[in-house]
């Protein structure tokens, strides 16, 4: 009953993360999730944080806007949105040192895990941050916008950014 979930042959699970790294693991997707213990341990850290961490991006901005029939509370919305520039400070000095979060080599499960989160915020979609303060974050979502599949994953979000945009502004008037 949770979204989203894969079945598998007889492999039923939920949680995108573990989905992402079950099939990258199944297919040798080795560019998404690299057997190189190394990098493996860095993206499986980032995911782990991302829980309670990035995932703040969407409870404290995206979630009481796309979602009003989840009452969140006032203290909930606070909380999640005071977390949000932390989050964006710890990432902005992480991408300092790498192209992309967890390698130098190409994007991985994390940066697709991450985007998600961090791209919907930006001016073409929800505007809900102004990221001009995170160079490091802006050439980073950039370079996320040329990986394969991003055009088609997104275009439902796209399409509906006009409608989300006028909530964002209403909101803050």
């Amino acid at each position: 009953g949770t979204v989203p979930s894969m079945s598998y042959g007889n492999v039923h699970m939920s949680e995108s993360h573990a989905i992402m790294k079950f099939l990258c693991e199944k297919h040798g997707w080795d560019d998404a999730y690299p057997s190189d213990l190394s990098t493996k341990s860095r993206i499986d850290e980032y995911l782990h944080w991302h829980h309670r961490n990035t995932r703040e991006i969407t409870l404290g901005l995206f979630a009481p806007i796309m979602r009003p029939d989840i009452k969140f509370t006032k203290s909930q919305i606070e909380s999640s949105t005071k977390a949000v520039q932390k989050v964006l400070s710890f990432i902005e000095k992480k991408l300092n040192t790498r192209k992309w979060l967890c390698t130098d080599a190409s994007p991985s499960v994390a940066d697709l895990a991450a985007y998600c989160e961090i791209g919907q915020c930006q001016k073409m979609y929800c505007d809900l941050i102004d990221f001009a303060p995170y160079p490091n974050i802006r050439r980073w979502m950039s370079q996320c916008e040329t990986i394969p599949g991003y055009k088609a994953s997104h275009a439902m979000l796209k399409g509906i950014s006009p409608r989300i945009r006028k909530q964002v502004h209403r909101s803050r008037l």
